[in-house]
């Protein structure tokens, strides 16, 4: 026999597959050729009738050229066929995604609404929005501290002008404040250590000056009665000096009444009033400081909104523009465009941490859970697969926002990638598989190999004589491969594609009894109601 002749009649036997991978016939391969281990199998009434002309002395009669032509012409040969075997099967849910980072720092307009008031009291307000000036284009690389945009800041420059103005009245009124604070501070001091002393001595003294005054008008008055008793003197001159003793006496005592007050009510009077004034500046002074320390504050404030004009990167990243798809008329980011308070402009995300946003399907988003093994397929880098890992699952669903369906619910789960590739962008489109569920050394065959004969599962088993109708009970599954709990074999070889063989009935080993078997063995053959469904 050589080599030629074999390969007519070796049929490669089916090894064990990995997941994902098709049950189709492994091509034949010569023996001796490095590879897949192939075992080389004969129809067993070949051999037989091979053998026995042999033994019969006709060896040398049939030859190889006469086993080819009776091959070729056994139907059986030349049906699409796959071998049953064991494989690890991996049941996968797939669902689409956008691609989007981890820290998404977010560019907002940060102008206020302000209003200022002039000394005269005219006010000037700006309204909290401006005009895009310039801004750089969407999608470019950004270093931190680049400028993204400048806006038009002229109506916050002249607030700018107009408070610094007032910042420099409140300074000025500050330092008279203080002077007269100072002057406050020096009467009271004048008025302990000068006029209090002063005004003491001067009341003193003119106790003293009323007092020598009425002894005088006494000795006056007294010679004046020793002349008048001698008749040297007039009455009227006694009556005379009388009227200046009663005055002498009543200024003494007014003298005394005015020190005795001016020490009981005058002097701590004055002190207080003067000490009032002190206290009366230091308010002023603390008010005017404070004053000038809030428009400090507010030109400060209304510089910063100035620089706000002026937008920067916080930190490197890559470019995009904040427009909101879903909502209608929203105006363009580009110059000439305003924009109002707190209106989000920009996105800037960090490229080297990226996640994919993943839509569940309500029907599914159950299944997934955090800590879960996936695989991204970023179409925008040539559908390169990247692994990761979920994250998070959202609790609740959401209709609005996705891209997907304003109407379908969907469960947003994240899918942190363990690796970022150079060229990965935010919004790129994804398709992410989660390994739901895995299984190991089970038997498998592709999906063509099964077909659904009055209401069951049914496989055809290729045998010595022909092919055999098996009722087959299905596990779970994957898009490329089908567990078979029951009805099958490992290394059982099954048509594929069955249905669309119009001969497969003539073929089938006595088909009478095939049917009343299939009749009778259907039921045990059936699915469990417990069996989990596929999940594409």
């Amino acid at each position: 026999m050589t080599h030629a002749d074999l390969d007519e009649c070796l049929v490669a036997d089916r090894v064990r597959t990995t997941p994902g991978e098709s049950l189709l016939p492994v091509p034949i391969t010569r023996p001796g050729i490095s590879g897949a281990r192939r075992w080389p199998t004969i129809p067993l009434r070949t051999a037989i009738a091979t053998f026995i002309l042999a033994g019969a002395g006709y060896g040398g009669v049939l030859s190889w050229g006469a086993y080819r032509s009776w091959n070729r012409d056994n139907p059986i040969e030349r049906l699409p066929m796959t071998t049953v075997a064991k494989v690890d099967l991996s049941t996968v849910l797939t669902a689409s995604g956008r691609v989007e980072s981890s820290h998404n720092t977010v560019i907002s307009c940060e102008l206020e609404r302000l209003e200022v008031r002039t000394q005269g009291g005219r006010s000037m307000t700006s309204g909290g929005a401006s005009t895009i000036l310039s801004l750089v284009e969407e999608g470019t690389e950004v270093k931190k501290g680049d400028v993204l945009c400048r806006l038009d800041s002229s109506e916050y420059e002249e607030l700018v002008r107009t408070q610094e103005i007032k910042s420099e009245q409140a300074l000025a009124a500050m330092k008279q404040a203080r002077l007269n604070f100072e002057v406050a501070e020096i009467s009271v001091r004048e008025f302990q250590e000068g006029l209090l002393r002063q005004t003491l001595q001067s009341l003193e003294g003119a106790i003293i000056l009323n007092r020598s005054d009425l002894e005088r008008a006494i000795d006056r008055f007294r010679w004046t009665e020793q002349m008048l008793e001698k008749g040297y003197a007039a009455v009227a001159q006694k009556t005379n000096a009388q009227q200046v003793l009663d005055q002498c006496r009543f200024d003494l005592e007014i003298s005394q009444i005015e020190l005795n007050n001016f020490r009981t009510f005058g002097s701590p009077k004055t002190l207080m009033e003067l000490k009032s004034e002190v206290e009366k500046r230091r308010f002023e002074v603390i008010a005017n400081t404070q004053r000038v320390s809030r428009n400090a504050e507010r030109l400060a404030y209304y510089r910063k909104m100035v620089d706000f004009c002026t937008i920067r990167a916080p930190h490197d990243g890559f470019l995009i523009y904040a427009i909101d798809p879903h909502r209608r008329g929203a105006p363009p980011i580009e110059p000439g465009t305003t924009v109002r308070q707190s209106q989000q402009l920009f996105f800037l995300p960090d490229l080297a941490n990226m996640e994919v946003q993943v839509y569940l399907h309500e029907s599914v988003a159950g299944r997934v859970r955090e800590g879960m093994r996936a695989r991204a397929r970023i179409e925008g880098l040539a559908n390169r697969t990247i692994e990761g890992h979920v994250v998070s699952v959202a609790p609740l669903p959401t209709s609005a926002g996705n891209w997907i369906s304003d109407e379908v619910k969907f469960f947003v789960g994240v899918v942190k990638l363990d690796s970022v590739p150079k060229g990965i962008r935010p919004g790129m489109s994804a398709e992410v598989e989660f390994d739901v569920d895995r299984r190991f050394d089970v038997l498998a065959v592709p999906p063509e190999a099964v077909a659904v004969e009055r209401g069951h599962n049914v496989c055809y088993i290729a045998g010595i004589d022909g092919l055999k109708r098996m009722p087959v009970t299905l596990g779970r599954s994957n898009r490329d491969l089908l567990e078979v709990t029951r009805g099958l074999a490992e290394g059982d070889q099954v048509v594929l594609n069955p249905g669309k063989i119009d001969t497969l009935d003539e073929l089938v080993e006595n088909p009478e009894l095939e049917d009343e078997y299939l009749e009778h063995t259907a039921a045990d053959f059936a699915p469990s109601a417990a069996s989990p469904a596929s999940v594409e």
